[in-house]
């Protein structure tokens, strides 16, 4: 039996299995090369995640604070409107000023409403404000809708 051909066999499958090994080790540098890519990208999320939620922090503890110091002046506003409503020094003269001074109340306490609500808002994002559950029939929770519309 002629040994020749037996080791053309033996060389074909050897270079084959070189063949498949080299592509083997290839797909593993691709995929170490892919897994290493996904874990910088990972760390950069992570960054990224970590900065949002220090500026959401932020933008909750800004939003409390304004909302606080413009609620003050315009609570003060309001109260004086509401004082000359009352006329205590004797009328105001001018129609027109009665109405000026209803004006100046109605959008005083619209725009307290609007920072009321602001800072509940940011109550709400900064966890301290206190959910309380309570039933309510259908029929009432649409009046209540409907104050705000």
């Amino acid at each position: 039996m002629p040994i020749l051909p037996i080791l053309w066999v033996l060389r074909a499958v050897k270079r084959r299995r070189n063949r498949r090994y080299d592509k083997l080790n290839s797909e593993i540098l691709a995929l170490r090369s892919e897994v290493k890519g996904l874990r910088r990208i990972n760390g950069e999320l992570l960054k990224l995640k970590e900065n949002a939620e220090i500026n959401d922090h932020r933008k909750t503890q800004f939003l409390a604070r304004i909302t606080h110091e413009l609620r003050t002046p315009l609570t003060a506003v309001v109260g004086l409107a509401d004082m000359v409503q009352q006329e205590p020094y004797g009328e105001l003269g001018n129609p027109k000023y009665a109405e000026y001074i209803a004006e100046i109340r109605r959008t005083s306490s619209h725009m307290l409403d609007v920072f009321n609500d602001l800072l509940d808002l940011a109550k709400i994002e900064s966890g301290q404000l206190e959910m309380n559950e309570a039933w309510m029939t259908l029929p009432m929770l649409l009046d209540d809708c409907r104050c705000w519309v």
